[in-house]
């Protein structure tokens, strides 16, 4: 495997997939750091830890508000002459919600909170607790994603790092 990819756990497939669903329970174009939250609340190893510092609640409100979306296409570099592209290549990702019967694109904070999360993959199998500790990281610098963690972001931090 090539250095700079990393590898999708079936774990971290499933938040994805939720946070699909959530989008779309919510009536979301895109899916938004809020979505991602709840999507790791639910998830089997990393959600006990973590409902023990977030507000639900506060989550679930902020995924109900209108969230900024937006992908732009990417260019493709210079092709051969009449040659096109094979497909459109966009800014983001898309993931399927969990039933496989809809697909959202992930907005820009959720895009750059997804590659800073692959980060702490440290060329590994990306886990949902990679997703957790990209909150941690993000969150230094988005009042509003601070905000989602609650009136301590620095205990979520540590529990957040106290994950296996």
């Amino acid at each position: 495997m090539d250095q700079d990819q990393v590898l999708l756990s079936d774990e971290l497939l499933g938040v994805c997939r939720a946070a699909v669903t959530y989008a779309v329970e919510y009536g979301a174009t895109f899916v938004a750091p809020p979505h991602m939250l709840l999507a790791l609340l639910d998830d089997s190893k990393v959600g006990g830890a973590l409902a023990e510092v977030l507000e639900r609640g506060r989550i679930v409100a902020a995924a109900r508000q209108p969230s900024p979306g937006g992908v732009h296409e990417v260019p493709e570099g210079i092709m051969p002459r009449g040659e096109k592209p094979p497909f459109l290549r966009y800014d983001s990702l898309v993931f399927h919600s969990s039933d496989g019967q809809y697909q959202r694109w992930l907005n820009r904070d959720s895009f750059k909170l997804f590659n800073e999360s692959a980060k702490r993959a440290n060329g590994g199998r990306f886990l949902p607790r990679h997703l957790a500790l990209g909150f941690t990281v993000f969150a230094q610098d988005d009042q509003n994603v601070r905000l989602l963690l609650g009136k301590e972001p620095e205990t979520f931090k540590e529990i957040v790092y106290a994950l296996k």
